[in-house]
């Protein structure tokens, strides 16, 4: 410690010529202070960093989910039963028209 303030008074007077022997020393003093709090601040362990694991709780989860905006009925052009969205002949398709749903969001619009 006394070699590491002796090495700070050097440069503080080499940097300041014209500062005073209090001021040179008030300087190095805080110097060092600076120094031993930055390594009381570091924690013994690397792994150690006092924040919250958030990578289970902060997840997006989102789906996409699909539906006919139309209606099942029969078409007028091609003489067949139909979505009369996107005129898909199945009724049991998946659907055209997606929506992003986001599974952690809070649905306030009703009651169930």
């Amino acid at each position: 410690m006394a070699e590491e303030r002796e090495r700070l008074v050097k440069k503080v007077s080499y940097d300041m010529p014209r500062a005073t022997k209090n001021k040179v020393e008030a300087i190095v003093f805080k110097q060092l202070q600076e120094q031993k709090h930055i390594e009381e601040m570091e924690p013994v362990d690397p792994e150690l960093t006092l924040r919250p694991d958030t990578s289970k709780t902060l997840r997006v989860s989102t789906a996409k989910k699909y539906y006919h905006n139309g209606k099942w009925e029969m078409s007028t052009v091609e003489k067949e039963e139909c979505w009369s969205c996107c005129m898909n002949a199945d009724p049991n398709s998946e659907g055209c028209v997606a929506v992003k749903v986001d599974k952690q969001r809070w649905i306030l619009s009703s009651y169930t």
